[in-house]
């Protein structure tokens, strides 16, 4: 969902009052936002084999 929408969001700010800053500040706040959800609900996947990961 990401992938198709993130190009019109970005086309969108970038045309918008906000310009390339603006760009560069969703893109920051969108990595903020993710860092966590990834360290909280991410696997921990150090040490495993490919056969252990694979379901």
């Amino acid at each position: 969902m990401g992938v198709i929408l993130g190009p019109l969001v970005v086309g969108a700010v970038h045309a918008g009052s906000a310009g390339l800053p603006g760009v560069f500040a969703l893109l920051g706040g969108v990595a903020l936002l993710g860092a966590p959800a990834a360290a909280v609900f991410g696997e921990e996947t150090a040490g495993r084999t490919p056969a252990e990961l694979s379901p």
